[in-house]
């Protein structure tokens, strides 16, 4: 499908966080939502607001195409490219911290944190794969690759997961 506009690349994000909210479903942060770049985790004093989901482009880059058709392996004009855009999904969540007294946070409250950071990532990894596998994830993309997931390294109470894609989008003239 060729693109249409200017609007392109902020619909197939906002597409992807649509699906990442539909697959997490009551397990959603409060806040959702596509973001300029990386997001930014809230620092608060003792009141995390980290909760979130947001989806960001990374790159965008032109992909090496197979040598076919006219002008291929020549440097003469070429009237086509593959648009390859990379996204990324952040999730991320409070987690415990030291209390006022520089003592570290309970076992117990550290494995809660884990094993929601866990649920979150697995939870996008295999669902968002699913929805891409039987053409559900995205409606103006050929190819979709799934290019790893990344831990958040936890800042000010907040820690998560980065998961990160390359989708075809078709360009407009």
């Amino acid at each position: 499908m060729a693109g249409t506009g200017p609007q392109d690349l902020y619909d197939l994000m906002n597409e992807l966080l649509d699906a990442s909210v539909l697959v997490l479903g009551t397990d959603v942060p409060s806040r959702a939502f596509v973001t300029v770049a990386n997001p930014v985790l809230e620092i608060g004093q003792g009141d995390c607001g980290c909760d979130q989901l947001t989806v960001h482009a990374t790159t965008i880059n032109e992909a090496t195409t197979l040598p076919f058709g006219l002008g291929a392996g020549t440097r003469q004009r070429q009237d086509f490219r593959v648009n390859l855009i990379g996204l990324a999904v952040t999730i991320t969540r409070c987690v415990p911290t030291l209390d006022n007294n520089g003592n570290p946070p309970s076992v117990a409250s550290s494995d809660a944190a884990a094993q929601q950071a866990s649920q979150d990532i697995w939870t996008l990894w295999n669902e968002l794969w699913n929805m891409a596998r039987d053409n559900e994830l995205f409606t103006v993309c050929e190819e979709v690759y799934f290019d790893g997931a990344t831990p958040v390294v936890a800042q000010g109470g907040c820690a998560g997961w980065r998961l990160s894609l390359r989708v075809q989008l078709e360009g407009y003239e």
